[in-house]
């Protein structure tokens, strides 16, 4: 992101205030003033309240990018509150419009000063849980070598590479040598009386260091998601792994889904350089935070690993992704991709750099980015098939990572087919009246028994909203008391009461937005947390979306869902989501729940199980070319699939 025409912030009464010492008084410039750190900047010409924010790097939740669609982006006008648009009315309860909520969005600051009170901070979702895993097969492309090299005399004038390669012929047949090796070799071979470590991958030196140096070679693998970024550090001599780091994607401030993302890249003429350098400062982030964590240097790290979808992995690079979203979503590459940190880290556009953090890693070390299969199908789905071994079975096995795009695989040692499906961003928590991402205060459990709500909430705290696997567990609950029918409705309070009793029954009532269920009643002045006609709906067509790719893709094979042997739910999704909710709904096929299992994030096991191994690597590229892609917009059976998946199931199969 440019920062060329960045405003400094500064106290309201500088620069914001636009009466010079004589002369008439002029109209002062508008600006905004967030609040609580109190720093003020100037608005741009046409520029909304999130516009300036994202400007200057402050984080407003949203999920459209600005569009008024989402509702997230709320916060309070602390001065005098301008009347509400539409998009405000929409969203917002009468209380919170007369308390001076608005959205971020939609409100432009005029010719006066705007304070407004920032509500949500850029923090960490609940990650995926990691399930128990064979130790890492160690035979990392990056190897050190420790040799002692012969001293230079008048009469041996051989110069410091050749004396170099002599001395590593016994190991390697030929290194050639890199301008970062070579800078770094005069000098090193100098400081110990000629014993180094030479750093070597496929046949070239990448670096030299004084001494032995061999025990310490680090790598980091990362699992680039749309919503959370991953890193582990990884000991590349004993394949430990040292600490893991995520956090929330800096990106997520352009949009929850990638189209968000791209139509920024697409419009924006700073757009593509600001998602490439958000990709970057989480990389940074969590490279120094593993390394604290771990007790280590970062100058030890040599390679890094980089898996996620196609878009979020085009804009890793700073590749334009534009040509992603219409048809025929054709990718600028799906290959594997080997680069330096240097390349990674090269602006792409002008002024770039100034928002980018400096690279923490050294500009010599390698990073490699795994191969995809298509545009919807990238190389974090293909690091998911590597780490289940599926297609190494003999049985049949349904792997989903149920995102806002769902990625589905099918098959087993005989080969394995792979869709995508818009589900859209329900399950992590977006277009949902109370949805949230899996923070503290997130509603993840729901059970109802014995007219009791009994809720899980993330932290343990208050609650004050829902999050992916609390509204698969509340429609679930809903659905198995009776109160939501087969098509997804609501049922009304006089009849529930007859099913259900006057307790549970009484907390249907009639919203602002329609029929609701309360889950929680409002504390702290928050408004209560529900379950809405409009949230069930939402959730029928991302669930729908997934079970129709499913159901497509056993079609493809001819077989039925008693074939499955095994449904694996990756992600941080599918780590919490529990099977018998999840099948009550008909998220998945139906199949005895035992069948069910969360891999957590296996898409990052995958990027680990290739930054240790050349071999698991050259599997994942074979892989990448043997998947067979089933595009589902070309399949005129999709709809009437999709119709048929939206309903619930009529008999409980939770238990089956």
């Amino acid at each position: 992101m440019s920062r060329e025409s960045r405003p400094t912030p500064s106290a309201p009464d500088e620069s914001t205030e636009g009466r010079p010492a004589d002369g008439p008084s002029v109209t002062p410039d508008p600006s905004v003033t967030f609040l609580p750190d109190g720093q003020t900047y100037a608005a741009r010409a046409g520029e909304s309240v999130l516009d300036v924010a994202q400007r200057v790097d402050l984080y407003i939740e949203t999920d459209c990018d600005g569009q008024g669609t989402c509702g997230r982006c709320a916060l309070r006008v602390v001065s005098t509150p301008p009347e509400p648009a539409d998009a405000d009315k929409r969203h917002l309860t009468h209380s919170q419009l007369e308390d001076g909520w608005r959205l971020s969005c939609q409100l432009t600051p005029q010719a006066e000063q705007l304070a407004v009170q920032l509500v949500h901070q850029l923090q960490s979702v609940k990650g995926a849980a990691e399930t128990a895993a064979s130790p890492l097969v160690l035979r990392p492309r990056v190897r050190k070598t420790v040799v002692q090299l012969e001293t230079p005399t008048l009469h041996d004038q051989r110069d410091d590479i050749t004396r170099l390669q002599e001395a590593l012929r016994a190991t390697h047949r030929y290194v050639q040598p890199t301008p970062s090796g070579l800078r770094a070799l005069p000098a090193a071979v100098r400081a110990a009386d000629g014993l180094v470590t030479a750093i070597t991958a496929g046949g070239s030196l990448v670096g030299i260091e004084p001494g032995d140096t061999a025990t310490r070679v680090l790598g980091l693998a990362f699992d680039i998601g749309t919503t959370t970024v991953v890193g582990t550090l990884v000991d590349l001599v004993t394949g430990q792994e040292l600490a893991t780091a995520a956090m929330l994607n800096p990106q997520v401030t352009f949009g929850a889904d990638v189209i968000s993302r791209i139509n920024r890249a697409i419009f924006d003429p700073e757009g593509l350089a600001r998602l490439h350098a958000g990709a970057l400062t989480a990389v940074a982030a969590i490279a120094r935070r593993t390394a604290t964590t771990a007790g280590v240097e970062l100058a030890d790290i040599w390679e890094m690993t980089f898996v996620g979808n196609t878009s979020m992995l085009h804009m890793l690079l700073g590749i334009d992704p534009q040509y992603l979203a219409p048809a025929p979503y054709i990718p600028a590459v799906t290959s594997p991709v080997t680069l330096r940190v240097s390349e990674l880290w090269s602006p792409v556009a002008s002024g770039e750099a100034e928002s980018v953090p400096d690279s923490p890693v050294r500009p010599e070390a390698l990073c490699y980015v795994l191969p995809g299969v298509a545009s919807f199908v990238g190389a974090d789905t293909v690091a998911v098939a590597l780490a289940t071994g599926m297609a190494e079975q003999d049985t049949l096995t349904l792997a989903i990572d149920a995102g806002t795009n769902g990625e589905i695989l099918l098959g087993s040692k005989d080969g394995i087919l792979a869709c995508a499906t818009a589900a859209g961003p329900a399950f992590e928590g977006a277009q949902i009246r109370h949805g949230m991402r899996a923070t503290t205060g997130a509603i993840e459990r729901v059970s109802l028994s014995s007219g009791e709500v009994e809720l899980g909430v993330v932290g343990d705290d208050v609650p004050r909203g829902i999050c992916g696997s609390g509204l698969v567990d509340a429609i679930a609950e809903l659905r198995r008391v009776g109160l939501v029918n087969e098509m997804g409705r609501l049922a009304e309070r006089q009849a529930a009461s007859l099913m259900v009793g006057p307790a549970l029954a009484n907390r249907l009532r009639l919203g602002d937005q329609g029929p609701e269920f309360v889950l929680a009643p409002g504390a702290e002045g928050q408004p209560a947390v529900t379950i809405s006609q409009a949230d069930i709906r939402q959730l029928q067509l991302a669930k729908g979306a997934i079970r129709a790719g499913a159901d497509i893709l056993l079609k493809e094979l001819e077989v039925g869902a008693q074939d499955l042997a095994h449904i694996y739910l990756a992600g941080a999704f599918g780590s919490y989501l529990s099977p018998k909710a999840a099948l009550a709904i008909g998220l998945l096929p139906p199949v005895p729940s035992d069948r069910v299992q969360a891999v957590g994030n296996a898409a990052g096991r995958g990027s680990r199980m290739a930054l240790a191994s050349v071999r698991h690597r050259r599997r994942a590229e074979q892989l990448a070319t043997t998947i067979r892609y089933v595009e589902l917009s070309a399949r005129p059976d999709f709809q009437d699939a999709f119709m048929e998946a939206m309903l619930f199931p009529s008999d409980d199969i939770s238990e089956a």
